[in-house]
């Protein structure tokens, strides 16, 4: 198996109105995800929570469309959601505005804006907001709205950690592992990475299985990567189904079992995209050999 180092997503922060569709992001995005593969009541939810004027949902659904290359009803959306979260931002709420931080930064239409993301990004952030601080030090970290500053992003990482956000670990253990801003450094990598795969957190999961693989940080246990595989890829995490599957084909951590590689690869498979393709041409040359 190669190295898995996974960078982790923008994770929204939480906010809701006062309405019968209030949820947070999670929820939102749970639907739209739901929706995209069909489930027509998962749509009519996201809708009936985006009329009602709920940003996040609006947010959502501007996404899906996107995907849907609706792109009218996207770009609707999308700038219905930037004027309901300016609305919530206005007043002061920091979940409010790292949320209009990060509808700046995701929206697929014209009003993409990354230095407006930063900007509310650091109001929230200095109200000691666990989410905006992770995303101001990923703005830093890619260089979007802000020039790239590995210093910087660290130094926001650090306070979200301390918080107990899972992205900002996991990412200082991408950080401490690659040299990102700090020493390179294996040992401080697999603890943050580990704490935030006791969380739960399925990036974090995946590339700790990978520094028990490795032996990068922590002692080499193919047996301890291979559980914390089959916890990432409990979550659909379709590069740790690959990396099971490569287990089992390999009899790493595992005994050798063709076909139950092969189960885990057809779990990629199904989630198409690149990695899906990737995950096929293991099956093809597993049942060819």
């Amino acid at each position: 198996m190669k190295a898995r180092i996974v960078i982790p997503m923008v994770l929204i922060g939480l906010f809701s109105v006062g309405n019968a569709y209030a949820m947070t992001i999670t929820q939102a995005k749970y639907l739209e995800r739901l929706a995209s593969n069909g489930n027509t009541t998962a749509l009519a939810n996201l809708e009936a929570a985006a009329k009602s004027g709920h940003g996040v949902a609006q947010l959502s659904l501007g996404e899906y469309w996107y995907a849907k290359k609706n792109y009218a009803k996207a770009n609707y959306w999308d700038m219905a959601a930037i004027t309901q979260l300016e609305k919530a931002a206005a007043q002061g709420n920091s979940d409010a505005e790292n949320n209009l931080g990060v509808a700046y930064s995701s929206v697929q239409s014209g009003v993409r804006d990354y230095v407006k993301a930063v900007y509310w990004y650091e109001k929230a952030a200095a109200q000691g907001n666990s989410g905006a601080e992770f995303n101001l030090g990923f703005a830093y970290y890619l260089g979007e709205g802000v020039p790239k500053d590995y210093a910087k992003a660290i130094y926001w990482l650090d306070k979200a950690a301390a918080h107990g956000n899972i992205n900002a670990e996991s990412l200082l253990g991408n950080a401490y592992h690659f040299g990102y801003g700090v020493p390179k450094d294996y040992a401080k990598s697999a603890y943050w990475i580990e704490k935030a795969a006791a969380q739960g957190y399925a990036p974090a999961e995946n590339n700790l299985a990978d520094i028990y693989h490795s032996g990068q940080g922590l002692p080499k246990d193919n047996a301890k990567s291979v559980y914390w595989l089959e916890k990432a890829a409990a979550h659909g995490l379709p590069n740790a189904e690959i990396s099971l599957g490569d287990a089992y084909y390999d009899g790493q951590g595992v005994p050798k079992d063709t076909a139950t590689a092969i189960v885990w690869w057809k779990k990629a498979v199904a989630q198409g995209g690149s990695l899906g393709i990737k995950a096929q041409h293991k099956i093809d040359m597993a049942e060819h050999s």
